[in-house]
């Protein structure tokens, strides 16, 4: 786990929505649709909060164990690296 705080890439934007997310590079002109957590993730990428808090936050809204929230926003983390949607 890193503590510094996720950075969105300055090409990419997104929008989340009831059922799903989506993420848009410009630069690259490709997109990604994720699931609502997913989305919700993605609001909460502002430049200052970290992996951590971000998965805090998840727990409490969707309901699951710490554990839970910080693996799986990990993994989505990972997959936005790829997509190079967060620095």
């Amino acid at each position: 786990m890193s503590g510094r705080p996720l950075v969105r890439h300055p090409h990419a934007t997104g929008r989340a929505y009831p059922e799903e997310g989506l993420i848009v590079h410009s630069e690259k002109g490709k997109y990604h649709i994720t699931n609502a957590v997913g989305g919700r993730v993605w609001e909460l990428i502002d430049g200052t909060r970290t992996i951590e808090e971000i998965a805090g936050i998840i727990e409490n809204e969707y309901d699951v164990s710490l554990e839970q929230a910080v693996s799986d926003v990990e993994e989505f983390v990972a997959e936005l690296r790829k997509f190079e949607a967060v620095l």
